[in-house]
């Protein structure tokens, strides 16, 4: 009798000591919203590409690392241009380090 079970416990998120979802809820303590979401995705189809889905699991995991990518681009180019081009870098309740 096998120790997985397809719903509760699938083989390709048990292959270590570790289950894939834990390493998730681990991974993404600190991060919220598209972060945590992306962060969560990209481990578990990295985790279960070679036993489940090979190289479309690796595209997948790509997609969500470049969504994170661009998001995190975005992020930057707005704090560039409030700071460059709007100045809010200049006001008073801003605070540099």
């Amino acid at each position: 009798m096998s120790d997985f079970d397809v719903v509760n416990k699938p083989k390709h998120y048990n292959l270590g000591k570790v289950e894939c979802i834990d390493a998730i809820e681990s991974a993404t303590v600190q991060k919220t919203g598209l972060m945590a979401v992306c962060t969560g995705n990209i481990i578990k189809y990295v985790w279960r590409c070679e036993e489940k889905n090979g190289l479309e699991d690796m595209k997948k995991a790509k997609w969500y690392l470049d969504r994170m990518i661009a998001a995190e681009e975005a992020k930057i180019a707005t704090k560039q241009f409030e700071e460059r081009v709007l100045g809010l870098d200049k006001m008073p309740w801003s605070s540099k380090i």
